[in-house]
């Protein structure tokens, strides 16, 4: 299990959650597939590819169906081609007589909640959130605690390997409730320990020295928090007169040569601009193929430095993040990023692929692929202003056509 691909997923829900999106979130591993279904912020189903092994491996194991009855039914589901294998699977068995109908709406909403449990656990290549108003329209839904089953899911999924990699990240760190401990304790459902640490946390203190030794269950619930934005950290303040150079230290900054000549030398930088230049170069990977677990990478180096080329990357990840109604509204704070950062460098590659956007989204074709190709002039190596290009020459050849 990859805790990157953890981490996309997680967030990934609770940003939909937050921003009260509907539509499909679609994750994939190798051989397997799940599609989250969301309404109004909300997870109310999870279908999987893999219907044997997960909804028919649970009814056969609960002597609900013999392996014969779920292999008939199974079939069928398949010919029908249904839009939910789940539902059918189970409607067609309530349909037989094979299962009372007052068991199978709990049967199906306790295997929705397995699926997103057990997709938590992937090595997920694939993450995407497609915005769609009538999803599932005419058919029940099963809405699910998400805090409560992304808890669960971290308990179940992580393993030493990854308690260590995530104490090392987190141990040193000032742990900050941003709600309530009674709204956390409801929403998680904690139990009488988790709840306990919960209210014992101290704000001024690093984390590791408030967890057991390897961290144990208190450190799941630490990571679903700090996903969810339940919880943040803050750098440990150094002991006090750590920072004071010793006597007879030269101040950083400066040289003496042989010649016992001083000669000043550019700062080194600070520890927030190395981060910020840590969390760009991560982000800036990411922003054309994951723009929505950019967003908060790149947003985390713009807040430590406010550089316009950080800050329109950050805008620009949850301007194609976004759902298309939502994109309006970030449109003026994208054209305000992009003629900032091209003030700051008039031969920033990026600012021009953004405003081919921006010309895009206003319908001028003509004026997004003079940006385009300005973009690929300044930076012969990123093939993205190539690809658009070439998709607005598309359209424009596909207009005229209708024209002639």
């Amino acid at each position: 299990m990859s805790l990157r691909h953890l981490r996309q997923i997680v967030r990934a829900v609770f940003d939909l959650e937050r921003r009260g999106e509907t539509g499909v979130l679609d994750v994939r591993e190798e051989t397997e597939r799940a599609l989250l279904y969301f309404r109004a912020g909300r997870l109310v189903f999870v279908e999987q590819s893999s219907l044997g092994r997960t909804i028919g491996a649970h009814l056969v194991e609960q002597r609900l169906l013999t392996r014969e009855q779920y292999q008939a039914i199974a079939t069928e589901v398949a010919k029908s081609q249904a839009a939910s294998p789940l539902l059918a699977l189970v409607e067609r068995a309530a349909t037989m007589g094979l299962l009372e109908p007052s068991l199978a709406s709990s049967l199906v909403a306790a295997q929705v909640e397995r699926n997103f449990v057990r997709c938590l656990g992937w090595d997920a290549d694939y993450c995407r959130f497609s915005a769609r108003p009538k999803v599932l329209e005419g058919l029940p839904t099963f809405p699910c605690a998400v805090e409560v089953l992304v808890l669960q899911g971290l308990r179940h999924h992580l393993g030493a390997p990854e308690r260590a990699e995530l104490l090392g990240r987190y141990g040193a760190r000032l742990p900050r409730l941003t709600r309530s401990a009674d709204d956390v304790a409801r929403e998680y459902r904690l139990q009488p320990r988790d709840e306990r640490f919960l209210r014992g946390l101290d704000a001024s203190a690093p984390l590791a020295k408030q967890l057991p030794a390897e961290g144990g269950p208190e450190l799941d619930l630490v990571v679903a928090l700090h996903y969810s934005g339940r919880l943040e950290f803050s750098r440990a303040e150094p002991p006090s007169g750590e920072e004071t150079p010793p006597f007879g230290v030269r101040p950083r900054g400066e040289l003496v040569t042989g010649n016992r000549i001083r000669i000043t030398l550019p700062q080194p930088p600070s520890d927030e601009e190395v981060r910020a230049a840590a969390a760009f170069q991560r982000g800036k990977r990411l922003v054309y193929d994951e723009p929505q677990e950019a967003e908060g990478i790149l947003r985390e180096a713009a807040e430590l430095v406010p550089r316009p080329d950080y800050v329109l990357y950050a805008t620009w990840a949850g301007y194609a993040s976004a759902s298309a109604a939502r994109r309006e509204a970030i449109v003026p704070k994208l054209e305000e990023a992009a003629r900032r950062a091209l003030e700051w460098d008039a031969t920033f590659a990026f600012g021009y692929f953004v405003v081919g956007h921006l010309h895009v989204a206003l319908g001028d074709q003509e004026s997004a692929i003079l940006a385009f190709e300005r973009a690929q002039a300044l930076d012969p190596t990123d093939p993205a202003p190539s690809f658009e290009i070439a998709r607005v020459k598309e359209r424009l050849r596909a207009r005229r056509s209708d024209t002639a």
